[in-house]
């Protein structure tokens, strides 16, 4: 058995990549746990289903995600399972020679028929977070930001959404998009 195999089996399984993940691609959460073990560091993991498949999935998540994803599903993960996440974008890692994937919480009605999609949508929530990073940042001008929006995308082979490439804007220069 290939190194890479051993260890994503030793992981525990199917783990969601950047090769094997859509954007737009969306997981129906069953579990969340901590992973103290797998890897180089400690991961929160959620078991899931692949929604266009109905394959058992897990998903690993690092601390940006898990703070994209608690402002739609909260921040008790005890409430997320039958929640959904979806594909919102990779994010080129240059040190590691990797990518990793972008996620974003969906919260589901109580019926579990109905997707309650988050409150704004994509365009108005791209002009929230380029407002919000204008407002900490007013030495810096909208175009600027735009730039810096456009460069995210072009690191990442235009595989990411304009509101994916202004969260990693945001991170990038140290804005707090929850005030």
């Amino acid at each position: 058995m290939s190194i890479i195999k051993d260890y994503i089996e030793s992981a525990g399984g199917n783990f969601r990549t950047a090769k094997n993940t859509s954007i737009d691609d969306t997981v129906t959460i069953a579990a969340v746990w901590l992973d103290d073990e797998s890897f180089d560091k400690s991961y929160v993991v959620v078991d899931a289903t692949l929604d266009s498949t109905s394959e058992e999935v897990k998903v690993r998540l690092g601390v940006q995600n898990l703070e994209r994803i608690a402002e739609t599903l909260g921040d008790d993960e005890a409430t997320w399972s039958g929640q959904k996440l979806r594909c919102i974008g990779t994010q080129k890692y240059p040190g590691l020679g990797t990518q990793g994937l972008l996620w974003r919480g969906i919260a589901v009605s109580p019926g579990g028929s109905t997707v309650v999609e988050p409150v704004l949508e994509s365009s108005s929530n791209l002009k929230v977070i380029v407002a919000k990073i204008l407002a900490a940042k007013p030495q810096m001008t909208a175009e600027a930001v735009q730039k810096l929006i456009d460069e995210e995308k072009e690191k990442a082979g235009g595989l990411i959404t304009d509101e994916a490439a202004a969260f990693l804007v945001s991170s990038s220069l140290g804005v707090d998009l929850k005030k």
